[in-house]
């Protein structure tokens, strides 16, 4: 029987490690990088479900649309809560109104794809009841969409009417045109003016031009005139400047002439004495007193 010596057998058995290795790393790199099918598939399946994504969201938009109760509408003049009413997205509507409000137009229904946020389906839903007023009427579509409303709806929206100088930001929203955002400055700027003493001073807040006004004053009346006087006599530079009609250079000029010559009498005293500043201080007398 053979012997082996100590060195022969150590060497056996690194020889025999070596071997058992061989036999075994290959298995593991094999199962380690072979491609896990299973996972890919899913991956891929993940990627078609979003990619129908967008057809379900136009889908709910169109659903959504149908079953609200759709009224004929100038989109110059739609107020955010109207459109919003119609079961519009809020990012359409919000690029909508500020579409309007920085001077946009929409002279025919076709000009609303200007909005990135519109989306045919949505344009469908709303083209029949688009109907441009005053000049830009000949481009309106024809309304051959069986209407949604009854006569008794028109009647009372014809037939409201609202005084701009006692009426709240509620009582404003009632007309056609006026959402919550322009009721806000029309109060706001009847706080800073002192009241309102004719209907052509809308046109002075921000976002209503003329165009806008001609639609929204047939439903608007100023029955009352409770105007807020400042008595030139008193009141001093920084008070007065506050008021819209008088800047801080008008408003120190006059303190200063007060000052150095003296009360002022009546607003012939004050136009004669400041006659370059006629017309500014003309357009502001009804909320000056002596």
């Amino acid at each position: 029987m053979q012997h082996f010596t100590r060195g022969q057998r150590n060497g056996i058995i690194v020889l025999s490690a070596v071997l058992i290795l061989i036999s075994i790393v290959p298995t593991y790199i094999i199962r380690f990088s072979k491609p896990d099918y299973q996972a890919s598939f899913k991956t891929m399946e993940k990627n078609i479900d979003n990619m129908r994504k967008p057809e379900k969201t136009i889908e709910h938009e169109k659903k959504q649309i149908t079953n609200q109760a759709l009224i004929p509408f100038d989109p110059n003049i739609a107020s955010d809560t109207q459109l919003l009413s119609f079961g519009l997205p809020q990012k359409l509507v919000k690029q909508w109104v500020n579409f309007v409000n920085k001077g946009g137009k929409f002279k025919s229904s076709e000009d609303l794809k200007k909005l990135y946020a519109i989306n045919d389906s949505i344009f469908a839903e709303i083209e029949p009841y688009i109907e441009i007023t005053e000049s830009e009427r000949k481009h309106a579509p024809i309304n051959t969409k069986k209407q949604k409303f009854e006569k008794k709806d028109v009647e009372k929206a014809l037939t409201i009417s609202v005084d701009i100088a006692i009426a709240n930001e509620q009582e404003l929203q009632t007309v056609n045109g006026i959402g919550p955002t322009f009721a806000k400055r029309i109060v706001k700027y009847r706080e800073s003016l002192g009241g309102y003493y004719k209907l052509e001073q809308l046109k002075e807040v921000y976002g209503i031009d003329d165009e806008k006004f001609e639609a929204l004053k047939k439903h608007l009346v100023l029955n009352t005139k409770n105007i807020k006087t400042l008595n030139i006599n008193l009141i001093n530079a920084k008070t007065l400047s506050s008021h819209p009609y008088f800047d801080y250079r008008l408003a120190k000029k006059i303190i200063k002439d007060r000052n150095e010559k003296g009360r002022f009498k009546d607003l012939n005293d004050l136009l004669n004495r400041l006659p370059e500043d006629h017309l500014l201080i003309t357009k502001a007398e009804v909320y000056l007193s002596f």
